[in-house]
Formats: C-alpha cells, structure tokens, sequence
C-alpha cells in the first residue's frame, strides 16, 4: 500500500502544480502573439489578410491562458474546501471536548433505534425501560425491525440481561408474555411494574448499562405518543444527562404497581 500523502505535502504540491500551469499557459500565449508576425505559418495557410492573422493569434493567445488558469484555479478551489472542512472537524472536536454533554449524542428514526437496541442489549448488563401511553393504546410491533428487538430482548434475558420497566396497562399482556418466554431462568432476570392511573403520553425511554460500568440512555424511541406513534430518538451518554433518566425511572417505578414477584427494588 503506498504512503499516504499528508496535507502540508499535498498542499505545497498543488501549489507548485498551479505555478507549473500558470507559467506554461503565460509562455504559450505569448509564443501565440508571436505567431501572428510569422509570415511562414499564415503563408503556408494560405492567409495573407492581416486583422485575420492578427485575430486568430489573440484567440489562440486567450485559449491558452484559460487552458492553464482555469485547472489553476480549480486546484486552488479544491484546496480551499480541504482547508474548510479541515477547519470544520477542527471546530467539531473543540465542541465535543468543551461540552462533554455532547459526546455519544445521536439523533434516530424509530427503525434506526430499534435496530441500534436489537445490536446492543446482549453486551448490557442491566436495562431500565419505559412503555407508557394512553389507556387505548395497543402493544405492537409494526415493523420487521420491532420485531427483531423484540426476539433480540427475550434472547438477551435468558442470557442473563436484567430488564426492568415500568409499562402502561396496555402493554402488559406483552409484557407477561416475556416473563413466560424468560421463566426458565430461576433468578427472574425480567421484571414489570404497571402504573396505577392511565398515563398521559410522555417521552419513553431505556437506560442500558454496560459490564465496564458505562451507562446511555436513548429517549423517545419505539411507542412514545407525544406528537405521533413513531419520533426520532435521542442518544446520550453523557453520565449528568443518563442520571437524570435514571432518577426519573425510579420515581416512575416507585408509583408503580408490582404485577410479578421478580419486581425488586434493587
């Protein structure tokens, strides 16, 4: 594999390449002006007519000066964005190392989440999840990357995954519906709560942490029904914004109704 050029060298080689052009275009049309006196040539041409001589030397003098000025010139246009979008990833890193808040933000369609989630939940340690909404809504998986996360979930809690949520009535028949698939498990490694009243719609969210202690929560995914079924969602990792989450879950869960005897406190 050859070297790769760094961006001083590449740089100072487009640099020498536009004087190269420049100067050749400049030479040539000077020996174009030059051409307009040589009676041998227009003689040999049959063109003796001398503003004709004189009009085509200026045409082939301008011919040849854009011939080097114009690839000059896109030379130096293709430098200046390198220089631009250098200068951008620049201001990008400074951004992200003075507002930590934004390290590991990213925004999701509903697919997008739910395919990240399916990716995800075998290398989580313990998950705390959300599935609120109004009292008619239904428990669903509308499309072929819900239902992946939905068989990727029972998978990754019979591995071991703790999941714990806090869920709407709407959703529990689902959710009894995983305690039956994951009971084979003798330490209950799923649970649910179910909230007392009818929620309003709200901002769903899950809270993932890792075996390295590393913690991210992706908020607004799959069932949230503040303005439609399915929004973007929101990934961060930032530990203030995960706490944040985290401590919201617990006050959920606290109003909560137990429904199986695997819902601890812990």
């Amino acid at each position: 594999m050859g070297a790769v050029m760094e961006p001083d060298q590449r740089g100072r080689t487009d640099t020498g390449l536009e004087i190269i052009l420049v100067s050749l275009a400049l030479v040539l049309s000077i020996f174009s002006v030059w051409l307009s006196s040589w009676d041998p040539l227009w003689k040999w041409m049959h063109i003796t007519d001398m503003e004709l001589r004189t009009s085509l030397g200026s045409t082939l003098s301008i011919i040849f000066l854009l011939s080097g000025f114009l690839p000059a010139l896109l030379l130096q246009n293709d430098r200046l964005g390198r220089r631009i979008e250098t200068r951008c990833d620049e201001i990008v890193r400074d951004i992200a190392t003075s507002v930590p808040q934004l390290h590991g933000f990213q925004i999701m369609d509903s697919e997008e989440s739910y395919d990240y989630l399916a990716r995800n939940l075998p290398h989580a340690q313990r998950v705390w999840n959300t599935r609120l909404g109004d009292s008619w809504d239904t428990s669903r998986y509308g499309s072929a990357s819900a239902r992946h996360y939905r068989t990727a979930l029972e998978v990754a809690i019979n591995q071991g995954l703790q999941f714990r949520e806090v869920i709407s009535a709407s959703w529990a028949k689902d959710a009894e519906k995983i305690v039956q698939a994951t009971r084979k498990r003798p330490d209950h490694p799923y649970s649910f709560t179910v909230v007392r009243d009818s929620a309003l719609p709200m901002l769903n969210f899950i809270v993932l942490h890792y075996p390295d202690n590393r913690k991210e929560v992706l908020a607004g995914w799959l069932d949230s029904r503040t303005s439609r079924p399915e929004q973007d969602s929101m990934l961060f990792r930032d530990p203030r914004i995960v706490g944040y989450f985290q401590t919201w879950w617990d006050e959920i869960h606290r109003t909560a109704e137990p429904r199986n005897s695997s819902a601890r406190s812990d």
